[in-house]
């Protein structure tokens, strides 16, 4: 509809013997109520005719031919032309976009490219914040695979560190609880009531195996760090329970996701960076070459990332003074796992909270000499945050 309007207008300023123009605007008013679009031809006109945009937009909207597809013209403001398009016209324009041959947006070289969005903590359920980055994400995977791109989406499970420990923490309170066992909640716990759904099905896979004889001592001082090592204490294989808190809470994701019609296709977990291969672990080989680089200093008894020297606005945290990696640290490690694969295009949807973890990651990779990998082999991030 758009390159019709072009025309027609054209011709009619040709009708009117009018100075022959091309370098007008077409565009879509931000406003509903100032059509479906708008052309400033009159006043592109009027300077260099010297007469009054009202004046030469009256002429070229009385020259408009009739068309089915046109519901009415108004002129607005200094002179502006506003098109109304019929609904019918505006629904026949939705249904040819969509039947569209998308081979036409085909790239003269088809990428590989990962996608890594939602990435929800599986400590709680997914919430209407991550259904907005799964939608962008999967829309966005959706449409580069229409332009002929090989599209990995991928979800990075949190599965590692205190928040699971927590996690499984609560679910052991509560399964004691089933047992009529009366149990102080502590504050710092995960409260919903996925915790006790939780629980209930792991008094069903495990009966009462996690079963204690009376309630903890350390529930008195509200200490998470001192109720863990009580619980690890008096339970045999408590990261047992962990593990099958955290694959409860990604069922219930996966399941909601796929509700959803999002379907990832790459899961890695967060733990598996820390696991021994024939190598080293993953998270190790990253430490090692940042320590190797010259980007960390030793502080505190923590482990410090350089991170100022890229433009942050402090150093990073890497290794805290109990020896327990952060999620920095971890997240750095994941994106080299990333470039590892040989992506052509790496791209991360994050939610605004997000905004200002940037920075830090981009100085990471810049720090591990995997920026100028970006540069030379077209191999590059985007991080999006909405």
């Amino acid at each position: 509809m758009k390159s019709d309007i072009r025309e027609i207008i054209i011709a009619s300023v040709k009708k009117l013997n009018l100075e022959e123009i091309n370098d007008f605007d077409i565009t879509r008013p931000k406003l509903k109520s100032h059509g479906n679009f708008s052309s400033n031809i009159a006043l592109v006109l009027s300077k260099k005719l010297k007469v009054k945009p009202q004046k030469i937009a009256e002429d070229i909207v009385n020259e408009f031919p009739k068309k089915n597809w046109l519901n009415k013209i108004e002129i607005a403001g200094p002179g502006f032309i506003n098109f109304f398009l019929t609904e019918q016209a505006q629904t026949e324009f939705l249904k040819s976009f969509l039947s569209d041959d998308f081979s036409l947006l085909e790239t003269e070289k088809n990428r590989k490219v990962l996608i890594e969005y939602v990435s929800s903590n599986p400590t709680g359920p997914i919430h209407v914040g991550h259904g907005r980055g799964a939608a962008y994400g999967s829309a966005l995977a959706k449409l580069l695979r229409l332009t002929g791109d090989e599209v990995l989406e991928e979800y990075y499970i949190n599965d590692r560190g205190l928040q699971t420990e927590v996690l499984a923490l609560s679910v052991f309170l509560r399964y004691q609880e089933l047992f009529n066992l009366k149990i102080f909640f502590p504050n710092d716990c995960y409260q919903g009531e996925y915790v006790k759904k939780c629980a209930k099905s792991a008094k069903e896979y495990f009966g009462d195996k996690f079963r204690l004889k009376e309630s903890l001592e350390s529930l008195e001082s509200s200490d998470i760090n001192l109720i863990l090592k009580e619980a690890y204490e008096k339970t045999s294989n408590f990261s047992e329970l962990t593990n099958f808190c955290i694959s409860y809470q990604m069922k219930e994701i996966k399941s909601i996701l796929s509700k959803f019609k999002v379907e990832h296709n790459s899961w890695v977990s967060e733990k598996s960076l820390y696991e021994s291969s024939e190598s080293s672990a993953l998270f190790e080989k990253t430490l090692s070459e940042l320590k190797k680089n010259n980007y960390t200093y030793l502080e505190n008894d923590a482990l410090w990332f350089k991170s100022k020297e890229f433009g942050d606005e402090k150093d990073r945290v890497l290794i805290r003074n109990n020896q327990d990696p952060t999620y920095f640290a971890s997240d750095v490690a994941y994106h080299k796992y990333k470039f590892e694969r040989d992506f052509d295009q790496l791209i991360n949807i994050w939610g605004a909270d997000h905004h200002g973890y940037i920075a830090r990651l981009e100085g990471a990779l810049d720090a591990l000499n995997l920026k100028s990998k970006k540069i030379n082999d077209s191999n590059h991030t985007i991080c999006i945050t909405y």
